[in-house]
């Protein structure tokens, strides 16, 4: 198979793939005349923000359930069984929000 002959037929190959890529960039930037990147600082500000603010929601959260699970009359009443699975809710999307950045390189 010639590889010319092939590039030709083929519109998908990885430079024209490349060079597509590049434009969707250039034109993205062009449109947004007043991008500034975030230096590593802001980068790492933004990283670490929600941090805090999830672990307090977690230990909230585990202190409601605490509160809700002791008490006998509580879990009988709907309220309470709601606000149980909130609470297990925000313990799930805390634990993302506090994990979301660790993955990233």
């Amino acid at each position: 198979v010639n590889v010319e002959s092939f590039k030709q037929d083929n519109p998908l190959t990885v430079d024209a793939i490349k060079e597509q890529r590049s434009r969707i960039i250039a034109k993205s930037k062009m449109a947004d005349k007043h991008y500034i990147p975030f230096s590593l600082d802001q980068q790492k500000i933004i990283a670490h923000t929600p941090k805090p603010a999830s672990i307090m929601s977690i230990i909230c959260s585990i202190y409601m359930i605490r509160r809700i699970m002791r008490d006998p009359s509580r879990r009988t009443k709907v309220y309470h069984r709601i606000v149980l699975v909130l609470c297990v809710h925000t313990i799930i999307l805390c634990l993302a929000l506090f994990l979301g950045t660790w993955p990233m390189p």
